[in-house]
């Protein structure tokens, strides 16, 4: 995602109470930010809690919809487009509803190909530019000269932030995923466990899982485990308390071959080559 492209174009900016019940969608994009209240706006079924400071970006063409029990929040919301283009300024355009809705409508038909990347939804439960966004508002109703670039700028420096702290949302979300499997398996390394079977404890997709330990830790879910057991197996040697079959036995390995031959892949050593001088006699 290239956001050197972007040159948004603000349609329309203002205090609102609340969004339309029923499900809507707007033509072009859309971002709410909480002043007060509290409430709750569903995004393709997905609900999002809003209090204030709470930022949702609604991309066009993204059904959303008011699903509060009480109505009671105050918004400050924003029409736009990410591109500014001649032929796409002018008044203020409304929502439509869900039932009606094709994609036609939409302002921007064809987004340029390095802004494939930008999400249909941002949720920020904490953003931190009230001020900027309360600038908009007043540029936008004072009009004074520029006020379309200055309320465009002010937007671009809002959607940067935006996506920056929804990055590194991600970013730790997908971290703290990881330490959870990262964990279990330490826990559970005794145990038969495969890519499967982890996956389906954690309710995820193999290649899902695997890519999050892979960006985590550059290892696969195998290579994890392998190593972790190659690591525990050499402290237990090294005790001399466990003769070779009894160690591979606790880390996890129903054959001694097949952890030998991992072992010495692993470390370039057998296995009795970690026993002290006085173990070495115990037959494995």
């Amino acid at each position: 995602m290239n956001l050197i492209e972007v040159n948004p174009y603000v349609r329309f900016a203002r205090v609102q109470k609340n969004i339309p019940r029923g499900s809507i969608v707007g033509v072009d994009h859309r971002i709410f930010f909480c002043i007060s209240g509290e409430g709750e706006i569903t995004v393709r079924e997905r609900p999002y809690s809003i209090k204030p400071n709470t930022f949702l970006f609604v991309k066009s063409g993204t059904p959303y919809q008011n699903t509060s029990e009480a109505d009671d929040m105050i918004l400050l919301a924003y029409n736009f487009d990410l591109l500014c283009k001649q032929e796409n300024m002018g008044a203020p355009l409304s929502y439509v509803k869900e039932c009606d809705y094709r994609t036609d409508m939409l302002v921007e038909q064809r987004l340029s190909e390095n802004l494939n990347g930008i999400p249909e939804v941002i949720y920020l439960s904490d953003f931190y530019k009230k001020e900027t966004f309360q600038e908009i508002i007043e540029e936008y109703n004072h009009k004074n000269i520029y006020y379309n670039e200055r309320c465009g700028a002010l937007l671009k420096d809002i959607l940067i932030c935006a996506l920056r702290s929804n990055q590194e949302g991600l970013a730790s979300l997908q971290k703290n995923k990881g330490e959870a499997i990262l964990a279990y398996v330490r826990e559970h390394f005794d145990e038969p466990l495969t890519n499967a079977s982890v996956a389906e404890h954690f309710s995820y997709h193999e290649n899902y899982l695997n890519q999050l330990l892979k960006k985590q830790t550059g290892y696969t879910l195998h290579q994890y485990l392998l190593e972790y057991r190659i690591n525990t197996a050499i402290s237990l040697l090294r005790s001399g308390e466990y003769t070779v079959s009894e160690v591979a036995e606790q880390i996890g390995f129903s054959e001694i071959f097949h952890f030998s031959g991992c072992f010495q892949k692993l470390t370039g050593s057998p296995p009795s080559a970690y026993l002290p001088a006085k173990s070495k006699r115990k037959k494995p």
